[in-house]
């Protein structure tokens, strides 16, 4: 059997176990894999805005725990400067009561006691000295108090612009993060699609192995597949090596599949769904049709018998029901091909 044949048998029975799987959806293998590298891609877009907000996030976070900060500061200078005005206005009130209880008294002992004009004037200034300590400094930090106020509602300003804008940024993030997370999911399931999917043709090759090295020990089944040409039976042209003869029919046809796979045919043969076969009531075997369904045409190897439902004239394998399209039952229009060098008729058991 030719490399082209092989080929081809490897091909069919995976087209047949696309078309029956669960998904129903016939994906190939470039399909899945394109489904999976376009998941792969989405992730791979997302990510990098993921982190560029993220690294954003935490440099906004950065500045408002450095405001945070400020502001804590400015609470403390605050309340040191408030203890200091506190001690000021204390101060300030001790001063104007000592004044008040000092009057005019005190200058004119001042005056009396001195003993000189300097001495009076130096005796004064300490009273005045007196008096007035500390009055400055209790000004100044009622000024600084007030420049810390300014301070304090700037910095929470800052700190509210940060939190909002922290805000914004989280909402973004969790967004992003979602469709990344919904992105990673459709990269996973489409990497076990795929994986199934190659799980699937290699089961179907190990099995089609495992038809091939029956049909090569066959050398009679090999040799009439031979018959089928080039395509394996596909194809509305007739095979090099068969003729047609001019007998036709037409009728209801179905299909059989997996469930008899690995089961002998009426003449011998191991059943391989994926071969161009077919089963007939009472043609003799082996032999060849020429099937049309619609506009599509096939050439198939008579080898079993059936179908064994009324009303029913032809029962083809799997692989050209798919190949023609038949849908479940339908019907068809067949010609009795003839080989151009005679094939050994072999008589199925009871015949």
């Amino acid at each position: 059997m030719d490399r082209s044949r092989l080929r081809w048998l490897l091909g069919a029975t995976a087209v047949l176990l696309l078309v029956r799987s669960p998904a129903g959806a016939q994906e190939t293998l470039e399909e899945a894999q394109e489904r999976l590298d376009h998941a792969r891609a989405e992730v791979e877009a997302l990510e990098p805005g993921v982190e560029a907000l993220s690294r954003r996030y935490a440099e906004l976070q950065h500045v408002a725990d450095e405001a945070a900060a400020a502001l804590v500061d400015a609470y403390l200078a605050q309340t040191d400067v408030e203890a200091r005005v506190a001690a000021a206005r204390s101060l300030l009130n001790e001063r104007a009561d000592a004044v008040y209880r000092a009057g005019p008294a005190a200058f004119v002992d001042v005056l009396l006691g001195s003993e000189s004009l300097g001495d009076m004037v130096v005796r004064q200034e300490m009273i005045q000295g007196a008096l007035t300590q500390g009055v400055g400094d209790a000004a100044e930090a009622m000024a600084e108090r007030q420049d810390i106020l300014v301070l304090r509602g700037q910095i929470e300003e800052r700190r509210r612009e940060l939190a909002e804008r922290q805000q914004e940024l989280a909402e973004l993030r969790t967004i992003m993060e979602i469709r990344l997370a919904e992105a990673r999911a459709k990269a996973d399931a489409a990497e076990e699609d795929l994986e199934a999917l190659e799980r699937q043709l290699f089961g179907a090759a190990s099995l089609e192995g495992r038809y091939l090295e029956l049909i090569q020990a066959d050398g009679e089944l090999g040799g009439l597949l031979q018959l089928l040409g080039p395509d394996g039976g596909r194809g509305c042209e007739i095979p090099p090596a068969l003729e047609a003869t001019g007998r036709t029919f037409s009728g209801e046809a179905s299909f059989y599949g997996e469930e008899f796979a690995g089961n002998p045919t009426a003449i011998g043969h191991i059943f391989n769904p994926a071969l161009f076969t077919a089963a007939h009531r009472t043609l003799p075997l082996p032999s060849f049709l020429h099937v049309q369904y619609g506009q599509r045409c096939a050439t198939v190897l008579l080898n079993d018998r059936g179908p064994y439902v009324d009303g029913r004239i032809l029962d083809l394998a799997e692989g050209p029901a798919m190949y023609l399209g038949l849908p479940g039952v339908g019907i068809i229009h067949a010609e009795i091909l003839a080989p151009v060098q005679p094939v050994p008729v072999v008589r199925a058991e009871g015949e």
